[in-house]
């Protein structure tokens, strides 16, 4: 029995769900128009608000999982971080991701200018590839930054890295911050995925201190 205690002060948490897909979802995303990253490591849709895009009448086709996610980013607000029913949260921008056999992204990147990022994978087969997060040693050391060791064992408090494999249907909502990547794609098929970022609505901040308020149009 250990003879002293730790704590968890201010970790970093991913949330998880599965959300059964439907394939009229896919057939909508793979029909759009696309074009290759600026990195030309794989291609994402034209449209970056791919729940209101209008071709192809994506729009009422995609509608019930757009409610879905939210559904969920709500469910992830309120009762994890016991954020204020009263703030409303909104996908601000949404995209297909397709990467073909051998594809991957290759930098680590994160989503500026978001509160919130979620990816909803598609068809998932073996090897298709994961989705990779990396610690930031600034905002998150595991003593101070830029100060690392060696470990005796990895785990979620020095890991530098952290990899996900998600089965068809998974939707993984994170802060926008963490820095990520994709891995690469091993089989002989595409993988589509849709990716979004969440903003909250209206305004922000304790009621008591109005300097601190930060507004969010519609």
């Amino acid at each position: 029995m250990s003879d002293f205690n730790t704590f968890d002060i201010f970790p970093v948490t991913l949330y998880q769900t599965n959300i059964p897909k439907n394939d009229v979802w896919e057939h909508r995303v793979i029909h759009n128009d696309w074009q290759r990253m600026g990195s030309d490591d794989c291609s994402i849709t034209v449209s970056r608000n791919l729940f209101e895009y209008e071709e192809h009448n994506t729009k009422d086709e995609l509608n019930t999982l757009k409610n879905l996610i939210l559904n969920h980013v709500h469910k992830f607000a309120y009762e994890h971080y016991q954020i204020s029913r009263e703030t409303k949260f909104k996908i601000s921008s949404s995209w297909g991701v397709k990467l073909e056999p051998g594809e991957f992204v290759s930098r680590y990147h994160y989503h500026s200018n978001s509160f919130l990022s979620a990816v909803y994978y598609f068809n998932r087969i073996e090897n298709c590839g994961g989705i990779q997060f990396e610690r930031n040693p600034h905002l998150n050391p595991v003593v101070i930054p830029g100060f690392e060791f060696d470990y005796e064992t990895e785990n979620n408090y020095n890991a530098g890295v952290v990899n996900f494999e998600p089965n068809t249907g998974d939707l993984i909502i994170f802060p926008s911050h963490l820095h990520h990547k994709v891995l690469p794609n091993l089989s002989k098929r595409d993988r589509y995925s849709l990716a979004c970022n969440i903003q909250p609505v209206g305004t922000i901040g304790p009621r008591d201190l109005a300097e601190r308020h930060i507004h969010f149009g519609k």
